[in-house]
């Protein structure tokens, strides 16, 4: 998933965005619905299309007029001299995201938005540069109808979502001292059995989790932050557990780090329990846990000494969908098609992962997957990724 511009937070009670393709997409063309069908020439047969080039100073042209409805975007990617993907970006005045796509250079695609009589912002190439001027025309908006979400029941979810967060907090605490108490034992083969359990919380809620960069530092840092490497001091948490219990493959030095280890979960239990989650960190954080996923920890960098990363990817597949299962009502209201999608992707994510299921809670070792095996996994959580970032503008929340 691209990086993506942060804006400042909407309400819930605002009109939504549905999604009909996920963003960043590579196909032909996306199709982008903000509103009930309008009476307009473009909802009545007669193609309205707009051409844009993305360049190194902006958009060209630098203000659009369109009659409200379905229009189509020309986009064309001609900014010079770099390899990135340049973006294209619809927002409303408040700002919020309407479409979010992203180009290859030289790269030609059509993006479809619906949307009502308004005044709305063009960003082309950077977020930096100057954003060019679209003007939708209409009556007024009375025949754009715009989809909305019951602030009550998204809050109702938000309030189960955070039980959720709560058990998974209480059970990290019990799992953790199951791995300590093996630990101080001198049993070995036991810690190491417990190890990936006494982690499978944090990989379900860790976008809530990450929300204390200390807490995430002393807990999940991986060898490479430290330039002394994984005999550093300062290099604590699971992962300096997992180097000495499966690359040393021992405990000796281990009961300090353990302890540490309880210690800082602790004060984590605290930061998390004196927080209130809100509608954003839940929705946008099922895309962050697929995103790191698909992008990151296919490499299999994280659990590089235990080789547990597919029991990492399916703690990460389990905390997303634990968000959708708890708003599918909301999102197949807004946007039945993207929902299918998404539940599309978590079917074949399982089916995949269950290729290398031990039947025992465990899977294989990561290193006997090969290149092979591991594409279709990383381009469907990719799939999913780009799927899950689009549920936010849906539910008219900040995109992050």
């Amino acid at each position: 998933m691209h990086n993506r511009l942060r804006i400042a937070p909407a309400t819930v009670a605002i009109a939504l965005v549905t999604l009909t393709a996920s963003c960043g997409s590579d196909e032909q063309s996306s199709d982008i619905s903000m509103a009930a069908p309008t009476a307009s020439s473009s909802a009545t047969g007669a193609a309205v299309t707009r051409a844009v080039r993305l360049t190194d100073n902006g958009c060209e042209p630098t203000s659009l007029t369109a009659p409200a409805g379905d229009v189509t975007f020309t986009v064309t990617n001609a900014v010079d001299g770099t390899d990135l993907k340049s973006e294209f970006e619809l927002l409303t005045k408040e700002p919020k995201i309407i479409a979010e796509e992203f180009f290859a250079q030289g790269e030609q695609r059509d993006v479809k938005v619906r949307v009502p009589a308004g005044d709305y912002e063009l960003i082309c190439g950077a977020p930096s540069n100057p954003r060019a001027a679209l003007t939708i025309t209409g009556e007024g908006g009375e025949n754009t109808a715009a989809v909305t979400v019951d602030p009550a029941a998204l809050q109702a979810n938000v309030d189960v979502y955070t039980t959720y967060v709560d058990d998974q907090m209480t059970d990290m605490v019990a799992s953790n001292a199951a791995l300590y108490d093996a630990i101080v034992r001198g049993d070995l083969a036991d810690a190491q059995a417990l190890y990936m359990p006494a982690r499978v919380q944090w990989e379900r809620i860790e976008p809530v989790a990450e929300l204390f960069p200390d807490s995430d530092a002393v807990l999940d840092s991986r060898v490479d932050d430290f330039e002394a490497g994984p005999t550093d001091p300062a290099f604590t948490g699971w992962h300096r557990l997992e180097y000495l219990m499966f690359d040393q493959r021992t405990l000796d030095g281990a009961e300090p780090f353990a302890a540490e280890l309880l210690t800082n979960i602790d004060v984590l239990v605290t930061n998390v329990h004196g927080i209130s989650i809100d509608a954003s960190t839940m929705i946008n954080g099922a895309a962050a846990l697929i995103e790191e996923a698909a992008t990151g920890k296919i490499t299999g960098e994280e659990e590089r000494y235990a080789g547990t990363s597919l029991l990492t990817f399916a703690s990460n597949v389990e905390g997303a969908k634990e968000i959708v299962d708890l708003n599918a009502d909301l999102l197949r209201g807004v946007n039945p098609t993207l929902y299918a999608a998404i539940e599309q992707s978590f079917a074949a994510i399982d089916a995949g992962l269950a290729e290398y299921a031990n039947g025992d809670g465990t899977y294989a070792h990561y290193d006997t997957l090969t290149d092979a095996d591991r594409a279709p996994l990383q381009a469907e959580l990719a799939t999913l990724s780009e799927d899950l970032s689009a549920v936010a503008a849906a539910f008219g929340l900040e995109v992050s």
